[in-house]
């Protein structure tokens, strides 16, 4: 074998390993979740231009928010329940190899990130009031979420208290953590749900009784006091 075909040889296997390595990194980066984005700007970015002290930003960030990001994270909260087969297999098998870790949401994340953010919107989000009381309804839906998510939106209360009220009886613990400190962000319009959060305060577990006592701070100081909340 001549030199040049060794070198033919030579080249065309490390045109094959590039090949082969820029189509992996295509595909690592493929199956990556990134940060969710709208009209290229993070919806981080959209929340912070909400509070933007530039009324043509502030302007500008409501209409983009209420007429698309909104409406797309309400689907994303309902809709995105699938995880494809394939994908997950890659993510595992690529996942296993030395080196590699490919950070990919599952759709359950997915569904708590939507709501998330649109908690994070404040009182803008509050078009999405009733579809996150409806997602309420349903075991399968991110609870926890939904009811932080409404305790930051702040709005409604003498629709969404009794709601967030109901939930302190919830069999997960979780779920009635995110009801309490969602009661504390009403603060005294809450003081019904009082007596109730008193009983928290020996709750069983570290996070309840904390909770409970910072929400009673923010609702009936009398009665935290007299409960023993210092």
């Amino acid at each position: 074998m001549n030199r040049s075909r060794i070198a033919r040889i030579g080249l065309g296997l490390v045109v094959a390993t590039l090949v082969f390595l820029g189509a992996g990194f295509v595909l690592i980066k493929a199956l990556e979740s990134g940060p969710v984005k709208f009209r290229g700007k993070e919806v981080e970015r959209w929340a912070e231009d909400l509070k933007s002290s530039d009324p043509a930003v502030r302007g500008a960030a409501t209409n983009i928010v209420l007429s698309e990001i909104i409406p797309a994270l309400t689907n994303t909260m309902f809709n995105d329940t699938n995880d494809s087969a394939i994908v997950l297999s890659l993510v595992d098998g690529l996942n296993s190899l030395p080196g590699i870790m490919i950070n990919h949401s599952f759709s359950i994340s997915r569904r708590s990130d939507a709501v998330g953010y649109l908690g994070s919107f404040g009182a803008d989000a509050a078009p999405a009031i009733p579809a996150l009381l409806e997602g309420l309804k349903s075991k399968e839906f991110p609870r926890s979420a939904a009811l932080s998510a409404l305790g930051e939106i702040n709005l409604q209360p003498e629709i969404v208290i009794p709601i967030l009220q109901k939930f302190l009886d919830d069999d997960v613990e979780d779920v009635k953590g995110a009801a309490i400190e969602a009661l504390g962000e009403f603060g005294p319009l809450a003081k019904a749900a009082g007596p109730k959060l008193v009983t928290f305060l020996k709750y069983p577990s570290k996070e309840l009784p904390f909770a409970a006592q910072k929400a009673l701070k923010k609702i009936d100081p009398e009665l935290a006091r007299r409960s023993g909340v210092k």
